[in-house]
């Protein structure tokens, strides 16, 4: 099936616009959601696909919606835009799936924002608190990809003004505590470090300590300090603490990874 994407892809400059987007397998927006938040082909369950094990769905991804996110790159999903499930759709299709398809290369952030604008315009319209706690995970999600810090301050006060509606809610206490620990990276850093190698960006030495840590090098607790030297009780909290280069056990420092889930599977 990809081969015949790949021909079709070839012949497209010979094809009118309205052609063209006949021939492309567009989905619809209830089928981009259906995969990502019910559909998991038999497999353990719907978040294998968020979290850990997301490398495992790349080709997959490509090869399902491939010429869906083409067609969105030539605007020709605008019609997306007129409801609430087609704007959540486009979120999830430019904010998650470049990052599979193009795990690795630069065009994995390109629809970074795009995504960030409609999310921006969904909550707008909509508010955060008419969504599911998963949903509205995606739905911030572009806040914490990007690398202004006032986007990371606006994320965090939407959803603070959202947990205070839902205060039992566990994912939403796991996301806020995610966006918090990614606002400090974005602070200490400016930017996002683990993006440098993928954008030609050059790293600083504070960068380059804080990428081998990321390694599993041994590293002094500059950032587990940096972030106030707490460990909540959340697994997700305990994660990210030996993502930024923490002390653990007889391994030394950040020997081991934890493979519980993050809440965020990709930078």
């Amino acid at each position: 099936m990809a081969s015949n994407r790949k021909q079709r892809r070839g012949s497209k400059e010979n094809m009118s616009e309205e052609e063209e987007e006949h021939e492309l397998d567009i989905k619809t927006p209830l089928e981009v959601l259906s995969y990502w938040f019910k559909d998991n082909r038999g497999r353990n369950n719907v978040e294998d696909k968020w979290f850990e094990n997301g490398k495992l769905y790349d080709e997959e991804i490509e090869e399902i919606f491939g010429d869906t996110l083409n067609a969105c790159a030539e605007g020709l999903l605008s019609r997306w835009l007129r409801t609430k499930a087609g704007m959540l759709a486009l979120i999830i299709l430019t904010d998650q799936f470049p990052r599979h398809m193009y795990r690795g290369f630069e065009a994995a952030f390109a629809f970074d924002p795009i995504a960030l604008n409609i999310a921006k315009r969904v909550i707008q319209h909509y508010g955060i608190d008419t969504f599911k706690s998963t949903e509205a995970m995606f739905v911030l999600l572009p806040y914490t990809h990007s690398e202004d810090i006032r986007d990371h301050n606006r994320g965090i006060e939407i959803m603070k003004s959202f947990q205070r509606k839902r205060p039992n809610d566990a994912i939403l206490s796991n996301t806020l505590e995610f966006q918090m620990k990614n606002k400090a990276i974005i602070e200490k850093f400016g930017r996002i470090p683990t993006r440098n190698d993928i954008l030609g960006r050059l790293s600083t030495e504070e960068e380059k300590k804080y990428l081998l840590s990321l390694k599993g090098i041994p590293v002094d607790l500059t950032y587990y300090n940096y972030l106030g030297g707490k460990m909540g009780k959340m697994a997700t909290d305990l994660s990210m603490f030996f993502y930024l280069g923490g002390k653990m056990s007889s391994n030394g420092y950040g020997s081991q990874y934890v493979k519980e889930k993050n809440l965020i599977s990709k930078l």
